[in-house]
């Protein structure tokens, strides 16, 4: 991707981000991450985003951030690997506790039915497993815990057309 790009969506500077993903900081970036969408969103103050903000986040910050994770994970992490896994389990913008469960236990944010701590994930904020596909980025943040900016009661990032292409 190139270089000059990342500075010019909504003002926001993707070098650190890019940094973090290029040295396999896995923790730094999925933080990053979140703080790269609470800043475009507009909402650094409020420390979480909305459903709103989820539906009119746009799709060139969103494209970036993925590519971003897809390029440095050779395809192992990205919102776009994320919402491929969601689909084959049958979800859709519409929430369904059930499918939501099973994505979550198989990109390993949850085991035997227990939700994971970030902490658990992270554990010394060192990832704990990087052999699950999908598995990041967790965006932690905003007290909803795993996978909060993911998928939320009747909206889901996951479910956004611009990462089905």
């Amino acid at each position: 991707m190139n270089f000059e790009r990342l500075n010019r969506n909504k003002n926001t500077d993707y070098r650190k981000f890019r940094n973090c993903l290029a040295n396999k900081n896995w923790y730094e970036a999925d933080q990053e991450t979140y703080q790269i969408m609470l800043k475009v969103a507009n909402r650094v103050v409020e420390d979480y985003l909305t459903e709103e903000d989820i539906n009119n986040f746009p799709t060139s910050d969103l494209m970036t951030i993925n590519k971003l994770w897809v390029d440095y994970s050779q395809g192992k992490y990205g919102f776009s690997v994320q919402a491929e896994i969601y689909r084959s389990l049958g979800g859709t913008r519409n929430y369904e506790e059930k499918i939501w469960e099973i994505f979550c236990e198989q990109v390993g944010w949850c085991q035997a039915g227990r939700w994971l701590f970030y902490s658990e994930i992270f554990p010394n904020k060192v990832l704990q497993n990087t052999t699950t596909k999908g598995h990041l980025p967790v965006c932690f943040g905003g007290g909803w815990g795993i996978g909060g900016v993911l998928g939320m009661g009747g909206e889901c990032l996951l479910s956004r057309q611009d990462l089905w292409k």
